[in-house]
């Protein structure tokens, strides 16, 4: 019996890491850019299967029922390809998934997350801070609409457009903005802990990112559960870095200047493309569209190369989008009661998908779907909250 039970949780061990690998390749690096299959999303999938567990508890799977369903409606909005609306109809399988598995995934992809950001970091830091000459390649953009290439080296890639000042890091990924959003929700789920090291190259990823969802959802972390001392030491910083370095240039690009607000409009929100919010604002929205989208990459058309909820919005609807975000929402309230924990979770949900609104990216719906269940502090009932920030 206890080598049964051994080798039963070794072959977990091994699955966990594969679905994490998995996972961290459908985002995807830069070396899969030009292979795009679902292939990764269905190893996933079908290792979620092999671990498909009904929850005792009534809410739960009613929440994870609805949210089945919505995928299964997603699936087949708008068109697709037939092989594309199979697998993302199979997509909701991961709200059946035994908790505790996948617990150990999200505990696995931290650390393959955590080292791949960190090789990445060591050669950006000597490729662009210490013009330290290595071996590139020049590749095509993951996103067909982008106007230029990308410079490709061992560990990351950066756009090859002319930078005068340090470019964002990117890391593996095509925009600096897939590693801070990641990045930040890593963090927050492992309670901006760092005594742990593996957490370490992450904060520095997401601060090198200069993501404004990183920076933010480290705030709100910082305001929710740190202790006094701890947000006394974070405001000091904070203020010392806004006095010292508020001209320099950097800072005043990534950071300042797109926090500026004029005539009650955000100006520094960078999301959208062209003329896209004044066409969303004046023509889509008093438009029968409004309600049921589109369809299907609709937004291409209008925000080409911009990433925002809106996109889901002209795609499929005012009401799929409703229904989409206060399922989640909602099962985040049932799980975390009405705690701190939903407060960061509400914050996490609805930042990423403002700016990474790619609901049928794998993924994207585990970093929405396993703070419901890691924020509350088991994958079962009855057991301890995770505890507030104690580093």
């Amino acid at each position: 019996m206890k080598t049964t039970m051994i080798q039963t949780s070794s072959v977990e061990k091994v699955e966990a890491w594969i679905y994490a690998i998995c996972l961290l390749f459908s985002i995807p690096p830069f070396f899969f850019w030009s292979v795009s299959s679902p292939y990764f999303m269905i190893v996933c999938l079908l290792i979620s299967l092999k671990h498909f567990r009904i929850n005792r508890e009534v809410g739960y799977v009613i929440f994870t029922t609805l949210l089945l369903l919505i995928y299964l409606v997603f699936a087949f909005m708008g068109g697709g390809t037939f092989v594309g609306t199979v697998v993302t109809s199979l997509m909701g399988i991961v709200f059946f998934t035994d908790p505790r598995f996948l617990k150990q995934v999200f505990g696995k992809f931290v650390y393959v997350f955590s080292i791949t950001s960190l090789l990445s970091l060591i050669q950006y830091i000597l490729v662009v801070i210490f013009d330290i000459g290595m071996p590139y390649r020049i590749i095509g953009a993951l996103n067909t609409l982008k106007s230029y290439d990308y410079i490709a080296y061992t560990f990351f890639v950066m756009p090859s457009k002319t930078f005068d000042i340090l470019p964002r890091f990117c890391g593996m990924y095509d925009e600096p903005g897939v590693v801070g959003t990641i990045a930040g929700a890593i963090l927050m789920m492992q309670q901006f802990n760092f005594r742990k090291w593996i957490n370490i190259p992450i904060f520095i990823a997401g601060l090198l990112s200069f993501s404004l969802y990183f920076y933010v959802i480290f705030a709100v972390y910082v305001v929710l559960f740190a202790k006094i001392r701890y947000k006394i030491i974070v405001t000091v910083l904070v203020a010392l870095v806004v006095y010292l370095w508020q001209e320099n240039e950097i800072l005043e690009r990534y950071v300042f200047s797109r926090l500026e607000i004029e005539n009650g409009e955000w100006v520094g929100n960078d999301r959208t493309k062209g003329n896209f919010d004044y066409w969303y604002k004046t023509e889509f929205v008093n438009s029968k569209d409004f309600y049921f989208g589109l369809g299907r990459d609709a937004n291409t058309l209008y925000n080409q190369g911009g990433a925002s909820y809106k996109d889901v919005i002209v795609n499929y609807g005012i009401i799929f989008f409703t229904i989409y975000m206060g399922t989640f929402t909602l099962f985040g309230l049932y799980r975390l009661k009405f705690s701190k924990e939903f407060f960061l979770y509400f914050f996490l949900l609805y930042g990423v998908i403002y700016q990474r609104p790619f609901i049928g990216s794998f993924v994207y719906l585990f970093i929405i779907f396993i703070p419901i269940l890691y924020l509350n502090g088991s994958v079962d009932t009855g057991t301890r909250r995770l505890s507030v920030m104690e580093h």
